[in-house]
């Protein structure tokens, strides 16, 4: 049975998240784009999960300070910490074998990107889902040079990731 896989990013034109989740081949992942909305929020995740069960999700978001992938680990709300429950080292293996950009992270911000992921993670945990989870940031457009490379990349470590037995 293969793997079901969700790819998230971020409405909006000029927002690389959403031009990168374009870029993914759609053979492998089923795309959704948050709307970058406080008040859709729960709505969004809560539409996500409730009949559907993946067992992988990659959520995309952008950051302009960076120049290279930043592979958030953990996620907070107030003084709660919740950590992904993602194979990193796997990724971390494909990302260094394919001379791949990157550093953890252990701050996805202190506003959307991080509220998006804890609700995501909660969500997923009282629903008891063995979902893996992994929040990834990705440099703006114009500072983003390994796009292409990246998006290739994904497109190969997606695939695997469904195939594998």
């Amino acid at each position: 049975m293969s793997k079901r896989i969700l790819v998230t990013g971020f409405k909006g034109e000029e927002n690389s998240s959403r031009v990168f989740l374009e870029q993914l081949s759609k053979e492998y992942i089923e795309p959704f784009l948050f709307s970058n909305d406080y008040t859709l929020i729960y709505d969004e995740i809560d539409g996500l999960f409730p009949d559907k069960k993946y067992d992988y999700v990659f959520m995309f978001g952008q950051k302009p300070v960076l120049g290279q992938l930043s592979l958030e680990l953990k996620c907070r709300c107030k003084k709660q910490v919740m950590y992904t429950n993602f194979p990193v080292e796997s990724l971390k293996k494909s990302l260094d074998y394919c001379s791949i950009k990157y550093w953890f992270s252990e701050s996805p911000g202190t506003s959307y990107c991080n509220f998006l992921y804890w609700n995501a993670l909660k969500c997923l945990e009282a629903r008891e889902l063995d979902t893996k989870v992994i929040f990834i940031h990705i440099p703006y457009l114009e500072k983003f040079e390994e796009m292409e490379k990246v998006v290739s990349f994904f497109n190969t470590y997606l695939k695997q990731l469904v195939t594998r037995k």
